[in-house]
């Protein structure tokens, strides 16, 4: 059986900057397009108004994504906010492009950066690391 990870239920830095990676379901490689890609960065962008989240940097891969995202003032948890972003683009992915089924696995990783330097210069060498694989 596949054991889950845990979150913390409080973090104890000041406007925390989380690194999170989330996965297609059975890892299928369906993000490898730029209508895909246009309704992630599209749901990326109406983040902070729906959910409250602002969303940094990011790199989409053919089947996973990466990105940094941080919470407003009276923003919705990080768990709701994922479950409702994969929702909105899932069902954006099935209308728009006739996706079928599961989209997204359930569950996401995150890290939270220990400083705000740690969004600095190691960021640019990670994206230099996925720039062969990243869509342009």
């Amino acid at each position: 059986m596949h054991k889950h990870l845990r979150r913390l239920q409080r973090v104890w830095i000041d406007w925390p900057i989380y690194f999170i990676t989330t996965c297609i379901f059975k890892r299928r490689a369906i993000l490898a397009s730029k209508e895909v890609a246009a309704i992630l960065v599209d749901e990326w962008r109406n983040a902070h108004d729906r959910h409250g989240w602002a969303i940094g940097r990011y790199v989409i891969m053919p089947d996973h994504v990466h990105f940094f995202c941080s919470a407003e003032l009276d923003a919705k948890t990080l768990p709701t906010f994922l479950q409702a972003w994969k929702q909105w683009t899932s069902k954006r992915m099935t209308r728009e492009l006739g996706l079928p089924g599961t989209v997204w696995q359930e569950e996401f990783f995150d890290h939270v950066l220990r400083s705000r330097e740690s969004y600095g210069p190691e960021v640019g060498l990670r994206e230099e690391e996925f720039s062969a694989r990243r869509l342009g």
